[in-house]
């Protein structure tokens, strides 16, 4: 179960304005410990038959102490982002712990420590929180000629489906920061289940999965997801009008990655772009057939997600039988880019016209 840390960091008014953005803001991708504002820390595993039941401590899944410190990798990503807050002089920022903070047993101490050592204010979201700021975060590519939208993120410990009802919308959002934020008004449902690409893995085993238990997976996904679908009764609006998918995590963005073969990942390539059905399936296919050494190699994947992508590619396979949509978008932005607009919606900050990087009060 991992811990992931969005930090949003917004030049408000007090900020000195030679500080302020002069290109448009560049949203590099969640690969790796710490890109641009986003730090994920990922702690130690517990193993296959390991499961969300037994309630985890900082101690063994966040990793926070060694001889009362922060151990090296998380301490040193947070006074990384410590140090990037100083420099620019930021005047408000977004900082948030999800689902391992909230699930840990001690994770007061954990961002008391935190807070100790870096002076970072780590706020604990609520998982209703969090999935009104992953939709913020995406309303931009929302295609908003739908009359419903299914916005979900698989993560390590858990996964957030949120049904957007588009007929609710006010405006079309896509230019205008406050009308992102106003994209919230649109969830009609909205879940959080016990499930994330690690706590899967753990469960099942991540590096050699065959066809047999990537299907007993998926069963147990979807076992997950009917008493959402019992209760909201989503599949049947499936056939009266037109619905999308949007997928906001590494899941989506690794499946789309390697189904474009890119050499590297490339964000610009893979954010907003479009896949179909049998391309999904295609992708996660050829990923079965690959041994783990395959994945490895795959630049798209590499070492770091060689045993959890299988899991993800379940996950999303459960909602693909749950909710056969034909068409997902997928997003590489989320809740960093989700505080982002709260702050600055709540600042009354917007872009006035389309050049890059003019911004006025």
């Amino acid at each position: 179960m991992g811990l992931s840390l969005d930090l949003s960091l917004h030049m408000g008014p007090s900020a000195d304005p030679g500080l302020r953005p002069k290109m448009r803001p560049r949203m590099d991708p969640p690969i790796g410990p710490q890109m641009g504002s986003r730090t994920a820390l990922y702690p130690a595993r517990h193993g296959p038959g390991a499961g969300p039941q037994s309630r985890p401590t900082p101690r063994s899944t966040l990793a926070p102490t060694t001889a009362g410190c922060l151990l090296r990798g998380p301490r040193d990503a947070l006074k990384v982002c410590a140090a990037k807050i100083r420099r620019h002089r930021v005047a408000r920022s977004g900082l948030i712990a999800t689902e391992a903070c909230r699930l840990a047993a001690n994770a007061d101490e954990f961002l008391a420590r935190a807070r100790a050592e870096t002076g970072l204010e780590i706020t604990i979201v609520t998982r209703e929180t969090e999935a009104k700021l992953a939709v913020s975060g995406c309303a931009s590519l929302i295609d908003y000629g739908c009359d419903f939208a299914l916005v979900f993120d698989i993560g390590g410990g858990s996964s957030e489906l949120i049904w957007l009802d588009l007929g609710r919308r006010k405006h079309a959002w896509r230019h205008a920061l406050t009308q992102r934020v106003e994209a919230q008004s649109c969830i009609s449902a909205w879940t959080s289940l016990p499930v994330g690409v690690v706590t899967l893995a753990e469960r099942f085993g991540g590096r050699f999965v065959n066809r047999e238990l990537f299907q007993t997976m998926v069963a147990h996904v979807v076992d997950l997801l009917q008493p959402f679908e019992a209760k909201h009764r989503l599949r049947s609006r499936l056939g009266g009008g037109k619905t999308h998918l949007l997928g906001t995590s590494g899941t989506v963005t690794t499946v789309a990655g390697v189904h474009l073969g890119l050499p590297r990942y490339d964000r610009s390539r893979v954010d907003g772009c479009w896949l179909d059905l049998a391309e999904i399936r295609c992708v996660t296919s050829n990923l079965l057939d690959a041994s783990y050494e395959e994945r490895v190699a795959e630049p798209c994947i590499g070492k770091e997600r060689a045993d959890l992508v299988l899991a993800g590619c379940a996950i999303l396979e459960a909602m693909l039988q749950m909710w056969p949509c034909e068409r997902l978008r997928v997003a590489d932005r989320g809740l960093r880019e989700g505080i982002l607009a709260t702050l600055m919606a709540e600042d009354g900050v917007y872009r006035s016209d389309r050049r890059f990087g003019y911004w006025r009060r």
